[in-house]
């Protein structure tokens, strides 16, 4: 419970928690299965000049276990992870 007698602040921030997903126009067939689509996951402020970089040190991406390193740290803004993948998929 927020005790709104004391001198204390309370901030508000709003984040936006997402991530994006497109097919690629020609797939990267170096890879097995072929890189059909682009994709990001990412954590940013809703105010576009927004700076998480006082309030945030770090964010932790747990991807799809069958992607290789799938557990993502991201220490610097903007936190965002961009790569290719052979789907979509859906992000927790």
């Amino acid at each position: 419970m927020i005790d709104l007698d004391d001198d204390s602040e309370i901030v508000k921030i709003d984040l936006l928690v997402g991530h994006t997903s497109a097919i690629r126009a020609e797939p990267i067939n170096t890879h097995n299965p072929p890189r059909t689509h682009d994709w990001e996951v990412y954590v940013r402020s809703a105010d576009a000049h927004g700076d998480l970089s006082c309030l945030i040190q770090r964010c932790v991406f747990y991807l799809h276990p069958e992607y290789p390193n799938n557990k993502r740290e991201v220490n610097v803004t903007p936190f965002v992870i961009q790569e290719s993948g052979y789907a979509g998929f859906h992000l927790v």
